[in-house]
Formats: C-alpha cells, sequence, structure tokens
C-alpha cells in the first residue's frame, strides 16, 4: 500500500531539522575549553579521564563543581576515550546532541497538537499543517542564540543529554495514556519506561526534578484526565498516586543537588539575600528570558547579580507587575485557550528551580537555564501557526509570505547564533564581550579581564583590572590571590606574600591560595609551613595533582623519601 505524502513528509523534516540545528553552531567546533569551569572540569581533572572502574565510581560520587550527574559524566568519560582533550571532539557531541533534541522537540509537538484537537491520520492537509507548524517552532527554538550557552560551551554539555531524555519521558507518558484502559499490562509497562527515562534525565541533570509537575499539567491538558463528566475525586487520587514515584525520585535529587551546592559552598544563606529579593528576582528573570527571546540581544555568559538595594528600583519591581500581569491575563483565557494556560504554567515551573527563590552564586540569571523551558514557547508557537494555516493557504501570495517570513527568521537567528558561538571561542573573547556589552565594572568581570591579561603575558594590565576589582570588594580572595600571582611575576615577592596570605585569611577553604601561600613559603625555605598548606590544599580538593607534586618537593627537600 502506498504511503500518503505527508508520511515521507515527516522524514524529510526531520533530516532538515538535525542539518539546520546543527548549522547554526559549526563555528562552536573551533572553540577550545574556557577557563571558565572547563579547566577545572577537564584541563585539571584526571579523575573522568577513561571508562575504567575507578572513572566510573568517580562520576557516580563526585560533586565537582557542586552538581551530581553521573550519567553526564559517562558520556564525557566516553568522549575523552575518543577524542582525548581535543576540544572539537566535545562540541561536536554537543552539536549533535542539540540536534537530536530538535528532531525531539518537533516529535513532541507533533504529539502534543494531534492531543489538542488534530488526531493522526483524519485529513491530510491537517496532518501536513500539524508537521509544518510543529517543524517551524522546533526549527526557531533549534537556531536561536538563547541555546549557544549549552551547546558551545563543554561545560553545559549535561543539559543536552537531560533535555532530550525529558522529551522522550514526556512522550513515553504520552504513550502510557494512549494505550485502551482495559490492556493494564501495556500501559504499566510504558509507565514504567516512563520513569526509567526520567531516572536517566535526572542522572544526567538535576534540572530535570521538575518533569512530575510538568506531567500534571500535561494530565490536566491536552490529556483532559479531570474533565467535568467523571468522578474528579477519585480521578485526581489516581493521577497524585501514579506520580508518586516521579515525586520521591524528584525529591531525592532535589537532596542530592543541595549536598552538591552545600559541597561547592555555592548556597548562599536568607541572612545574605532575603526572602523579597528572592522573589523580585525570580520575577525578573522571566522577564529577561522572555525579553531575550523575542530580542536575542546582548547575550552573555554572565549577568550580574544586584546589590540588594538596586533589587529594590523600578526595572525589577516592575518586573513582578508584568508577571502577575502575564499569568492573571492568561488564566482569564484558560477557558478558550486551556493550552496557552498550561504552556505558561509549564515555562513557570521548570524555570521555577534557576530563578533565584534558591539563591546559588552570584549570577541573576543564564541563558542556560532557560534551555528546556522554552520548549514550551515552542509549543504555543506552533499552535498558533496550525491555527493560521488553514487562512493562509486559501490565498497564494499569503503561503509565498509565510514561506519567505519563516525562512528569514531562521536565516537571521542562525546568523545571529553563528556569531554569538564565536564569543565562546577563547576565555578572553568570552569575558571582553561580557565586559563590553554592559557589565564593565562588575568584579567578577573585572577578575577575568585581569586573568586574560594575565594569560597574554601583560602582568601590568591585569593589575590594573584587579586593582579596580578589588576598590569594588576589597574582600574578594579571587583577586587577591590573582593578584599575588602578578606581582610575583613582575618579581615583588614580599607583595605577592601579602596578596596570597589575604586570600587565604579571607577564604580559608580556597585551595589553590593555599597551594600558592605553600609556594612562597617553600621559596624561603620555610618548609614546615609549607607542607602544612600543601596538605590543606589537598585536603580541600583531593584530585589537585599540582598541590600534590609541591607536597612531594617540599618532602624531598625535608629529606623525607618515604
Amino acid at each position: 500500500m502506498t504511503k500518503p505524502f505527508w508520511y515521507s513528509l515527516r522524514w524529510w523534516i526531520v533530516v532538515a531539522l538535525a542539518v539546520v540545528a546543527a548549522t547554526a553552531f559549526l563555528p562552536a567546533l573551533n572553540n577550545g575549553f574556557l577557563a571558565f569551569d572547563d579547566d577545572e572540569n577537564f584541563l585539571d581533572n584526571a579523575s573522568f579521564r577513561g571508562l575504567g572502574p575507578s572513572q566510573i565510581r568517580w562520576a557516580w560520587t563526585t560533586f565537582l563543581l557542586g552538581v551530581y550527574q553521573p550519567l553526564a559524566w559517562m558520556l564525557l568519560e566516553l568522549e575523552y576515550v575518543l577524542a582525548g582533550l581535543n576540544p572539537r571532539g566535545y562540541h561536536l557531541v554537543s552539536i549533535g546532541l542539540h540536534a537530536a533534541v530538535a528532531v525531539a522537540l518537533f516529535a513532541l509537538i507533533v504529539a502534543i497538537l494531534r492531543r489538542c484537537g488534530w488526531p493522526a491520520n483524519q485529513d491530510a492537509r491537517r496532518e501536513i499543517h500539524l508537521q509544518v507548524a510543529a517543524a517551524l517552532a522546533a526549527a526557531v527554538f533549534a537556531v536561536h542564540p538563547l541555546r549557544v550557552e549549552v551547546v558551545a560551551w563543554a561545560s553545559c554539555q549535561p543539559y543536552l543529554p537531560c533535555a532530550l531524555l525529558s522529551i522522550l519521558t514526556i512522550l513515553a507518558y504520552l504513550r502510557t495514556h494512549d494505550q485502551p484502559a482495559a490492556d493494564g499490562l501495556r500501559r504499566r509497562a510504558w509507565m514504567m519506561v516512563t520513569l526509567a527515562l526520567f531516572t536517566a534525565a535526572l542522572l544526567s541533570k538535576a534540572v530535570a526534578v521538575t518533569l512530575p509537575f510538568v506531567l500534571l499539567a500535561i494530565d490536566v491538558y491536552p490529556l483532559r484526565r479531570l474533565r467535568a463528566d467523571i468522578d474528579l475525586r477519585h480521578r485526581a487520587a489516581a493521577i497524585l498516586g501514579e506520580k508518586l514515584p516521579f515525586l520521591a525520585l524528584a525529591i531525592v535529587f532535589v537532596g542530592l543537588a543541595i549536598l552538591a551546592k552545600r559541597s561547592n559552598e555555592s548556597l548562599i544563606s536568607i541572612e545574605h539575600y532575603g526572602v523579597l529579593e528572592r522573589l523580585v528576582q525570580s520575577c525578573y528573570g522571566v522577564c529577561l528570558y522572555l525579553a531575550k527571546t523575542f530580542w536575542p540581544q546582548d547575550l552573555v555568559a554572565y549577568y550580574p547579580l544586584p546589590r540588594r538595594a538596586a533589587m529594590m528600583t523600578w526595572p525589577y519591581l516592575g518586573s513582578v507587575a508584568l508577571v502577575l500581569a502575564i499569568t492573571l491575563g492568561i488564566l482569564a483565557l484558560g477557558r478558550r485557550w486551556p493550552g496557552l494556560a498550561i504552556a505558561w504554567i509549564v515555562y513557570l515551573v521548570i524555570l521555577a528551580p534557576n530563578l533565584g527563590i534558591v539563591r546559588i552564586g552570584n549570577q541573576l540569571a543564564a541563558d542556560r537555564y532557560c534551555y528546556v523551558a522554552s520548549m514550551s514557547l515552542a509549543a504555543v508557537l506552533a499552535y498558533g501557526v496550525v491555527l493560521v494555516l488553514p487562512w493562509i493557504e486559501r490565498r497564494r501570495h499569503r503561503v509565498v509570505a509565510l514561506a519567505l517570513t519563516s525562512s528569514l527568521l531562521i536565516a537571521g537567528l542562525s546568523a545571529l547564533s553563528w556569531r554569538q558561538c564565536r564569543t565562546w571561542g577563547t576565555t578572553a573573547e568570552l569575558w571582553r564581550h561580557v565586559h563590553d556589552h554592559g557589565y564593565p565594572d562588575d568584579v567578577t568581570v573585572l577578575f577575568y579581564m585581569g586573568l586574560n591579561r594575565s594569560l597574554a603575558g601583560d602582568d601590568r594590565g591585569a593589575m590594573e583590572y584587579y586593582a579596580r576589582a578589588l576598590r569594588s570588594d576589597p574582600r574578594n580572595p579571587d583577586v587577591h590571590n590573582l593578584l599575588g600571582a602578578a606581582l610575583l611575576r613582575q618579581g615583588r615577592f614580599d607583595e605577592a606574600m601579602r596578596e596570597v596570605a589575604e586570600a587565604v585569611r579571607l577564604e580559608p577553604r580556597y585551595a589553590a591560595a593555599q597551594n600558592d601561600l605553600g609556594s612562597l613559603l617553600a621559596r624561603q625555605g620555610r618548609l614546615p609551613q609549607a607542607i602544612g598548606h600543601f596538605r590543606e590544599a589537598i585536603q580541600l580538593k583531593p584530585n589537585f595533582p599540582l598541590a600534590r607534586r609541591n607536597l612531594a618537593r617540599a618532602l624531598l627537600d625535608q629529606g623525607r623519601v618515604k
């Protein structure tokens, strides 16, 4: 039997989507590893190099940089086996995973739209409309510059398998409820597949913890499992009951995530950043991601967290009013357009863990945090397109206009992503871009600008940046430590000693500063004190080869060979 045209169209769309998604990020293949997590994750990390028992054990037990992602680490270990420390291999995998996410998103949007009123095989024309709308939405998502951080930064790769597995989890869940109610065995089998995929997503990255709530939202619409013509109490109890394993897993991984962040000391207490400021920051983050979605300019690797007083000024407080207005407006339209209301709720739910209620680090926001959440917006775009396609196809010029507009939009976004990929090429390019696009006086930006000057051999230029940073934040141990290193290279030993000692005083758990202070003491012949600092550095950071070499050298100098 001859298969209908739309069946073959689907496979052409899959190929085209993969090519378009990959092409927009090809410049990332020329990017190197950055002195921005990549150094600690890859260059200075001997523990992930290979797929032997010790590397696998490490992957399942490490909280390196405050995250727990064992499956992602095992994938990275495989990449090391295949590519060594050649960054191109890691970026190639990231591009391939992103293309797979785009294809999976297309399949998910098709599945969602079919349950919103466009059932499969009902009408060939409708099927073509549905696939074209889903393809356009998935393509816009895939080539958008907000995706660059996840794809072009090697340390962000774990977001990609997590996103792919999250989509597959939802597809499996939809498939579960496609099975006849009488076929309990098949339903249970698909539910087990759903749970297994969810577990794999969590083991790749904890951002999947919100998926149980996404599934609950899908139960409301488009699955309509809480219709008015059924016993709501018993149906709600059944729906919540089937989610208990998912919720239990999510709670476990939330606990692991908190333990990981505490091990990295990146959690900020309520005393330092209050509840009101966190709520304001959360609303501002929602507005920022929406604004960058519709106007993707000035995308940077680092959006600094403003001081507490600044959070009470109008741009931030205004974001609270805007989020409330959008939410109330969309909910008011919920009866007429339930899909829009559910999509907005899902968008907020997925963003929630990274909006700032749990305050981690000193960033206001990050492009990577909206990678998964933006899929909800893509579904809304597809829904809108599929609604207007019957009107568009009535006139040839409308069809041409849609094709031209869509092509220009995808080409324009691809060009922006192509350019944005290059800002992640080197550490110097990355921080120069942040510095030149709105944050020239932030301490972290000045720190990295100074580091870049030092790496380029310009210690005098570096010290100027460090001095500016310390005028803004005199208690920053990172800046004191790097200033000490620059002073040492200038031959100013006593000043270097003071700066490194100050870094250790400000942050005794700073492993690099402990090692550097030990090195300076060893140069003075004060070996017992130096050995103490080397041991402290190793205790703080067991995977610290330089500190271990320095300790061995100091022990040899003392004649302690064994």
